[in-house]
């Protein structure tokens, strides 16, 4: 049975975290860092889809409080990144949700254990799955080199 309708924000998700592992700590939502922002995959789905993230201070080690969830005609509203996260995947039961936040966001899942429940989570095979994490990374990869001044 597949829980994650929209796999492309995983996709863009794992893409990102391939690209830049030091970014990925799964035990944190989204935390400063003197070198930038670590976040967990719920939380690089939430990045990736551009939503805005409100902090706890300015300070470095500030954690994510919420994302700013757009709403139609209505100014954006707090909620949690897990909430906002799995709006973006598409789970839309409870039992989804249930499934998809267990089996994608504890925090002692390895890279290894994301790509094996994305693969069933979505009903795509995981050297598929990885095929396509692969071809997501490249864009971003030449995206970001073009945006680098020579």
């Amino acid at each position: 049975m597949t829980m994650i309708h929209n796999p492309a924000s995983v996709i863009d998700a794992l893409a990102h975290i391939e690209l830049h592992p030091e970014s990925h700590e799964q035990a944190v939502w989204a935390q400063r860092t003197a070198c930038g922002t670590r976040h967990c995959l719920a939380g690089w789905i939430c990045a990736a889809a551009g939503l805005e993230f409100r902090w706890s201070s300015c300070n470095v080690g500030a954690m994510a409080i919420a994302v700013l969830w757009p709403r139609p005609e209505q100014p954006p509203t707090p909620a949690p990144v897990s909430h906002a996260a799995l709006d973006l995947l598409g789970a839309s039961t409870s039992e989804d949700r249930d499934e998809v936040y267990s089996s994608l966001f504890g925090s002692d899942l390895t890279l290894d254990d994301i790509y094996a429940a994305v693969s069933r989570l979505a009903g795509i095979g995981e050297p598929e799955l990885r095929e396509q994490v692969a071809d997501r990374a490249a864009e971003l990869r030449a995206a970001e080199a073009a945006e680098v001044p020579a």
